[in-house]
């Protein structure tokens, strides 16, 4: 499966990114908003197919204002059984639709997810 252009019009630079990490590097990369995580599991997918063979990793970095809940998210996902695998491992570290930073590793895959639920910032007291 490839992402939709729609979705992520970086695709190929994503691609280059990707195969060009050198070892112990890590690529942060802001996935925008969660909503439904389709598009934070079809980076994890591109990771997956293009992460080079070494201990390079990847952080992914989405917000969601409005979290779903973890059934919510279940149910909207169903409809990409392709992507079945990496919905289940995300749901299985999905935390509560709380406001705060939700950090979910996943060390065999060398990737690290950082959910921003609510208004982070202002809860937080970030300026």
């Amino acid at each position: 499966m490839t992402i939709d252009p729609i979705v992520d019009p970086d695709l190929p630079l994503l691609r280059k990114q990707f195969a060009e990490l050198s070892s112990f590097q890590t690529f942060t990369l802001d996935a925008h908003q969660f909503s439904d995580g389709l598009h934070l599991l079809q980076i994890w997918q591109l990771w997956q197919e293009m992460r080079p063979e070494n201990s390079s990793r990847l952080h992914i970095i989405s917000k969601e204002n409005k979290p779903l809940s973890a059934q919510e998210v279940a149910q909207k996902l169903l409809k990409f059984p392709d992507l079945s695998n990496f919905a289940t491992r995300l749901l299985a570290q999905y935390p509560p639709a709380i406001s705060g930073v939700h950090r979910l590793i996943f060390y065999d895959e060398r990737l690290t997810i950082d959910l921003w639920f609510g208004d982070v910032l202002k809860d937080l007291n970030i300026k």
